[in-house]
């Protein structure tokens, strides 16, 4: 679903062709809101975060999934 991880730079977050990401919101490891994605986002940058680990929030057709991403 979203992918590498660890990554070092780029992130992948794929879903089923049927549905669309609504939005992603990226916290830091002290749970601080740090960007936000809006529409069909299916790749994100990390390049401008410093290394550590992040949560992802994914709303996906009115569901909200979490993933936590590991930048190296």
């Amino acid at each position: 679903f979203v992918f590498p991880n660890p990554t070092n730079d780029v992130v992948i977050i794929a879903v089923n062709q049927d549905y669309d990401i609504q939005s992603v919101e990226i916290f830091n490891s002290q749970s601080h809101l740090i960007a936000t994605h809006t529409g069909n986002t299916g790749q994100i940058s990390l390049e401008e975060l410093p290394d550590g680990i992040y949560t992802f929030k994914i709303k996906v057709e009115g569901r909200v999934f979490y993933k936590r991403i590991v930048k190296i």
